[in-house]
């Protein structure tokens, strides 16, 4: 793969992962305009990001009908998701391999 291939990849992995802290929105952007050009770590590594952050989104909003416990709890997974995306950001910057937590495919 050249440089500047590598570089675009890993450029939309962290814009996906950064973006990712406040919401689904921008990894699914990211995840819909992957080019068929990237590879499948680049495509999967999309995929599973957008999924996290769809089952954190429908868990956050189960929890905010609940008063008060609810909402302390998605503080919680607020804090939980900071910490991943953080994680997934580094693996993206170190061209590991990440595994999110929470692996439910919504988008395959």
């Amino acid at each position: 793969m050249a440089e500047n291939d590598l570089n675009r990849e890993k450029s939309f992995m962290a814009i996906s992962a950064i973006g990712a802290i406040v919401g689904f929105i921008i990894p699914l952007i990211m995840w819909a305009v992957k080019e068929n050009t990237f590879s499948e770590y680049t495509k999967q590594f999309l995929t599973d990001i957008l999924n996290f952050e769809l089952v954190l989104f429908i868990i956050s909003f189960v929890l905010c009908i609940i008063p008060v416990l609810g909402w302390l709890a998605s503080a919680g997974l607020f804090i939980f998701n900071l910490i991943v995306v953080l994680n997934a950001y580094s693996a993206t910057q170190e061209q590991r391999e990440y595994n999110f937590p929470i692996k439910v495919q919504i988008i395959k």
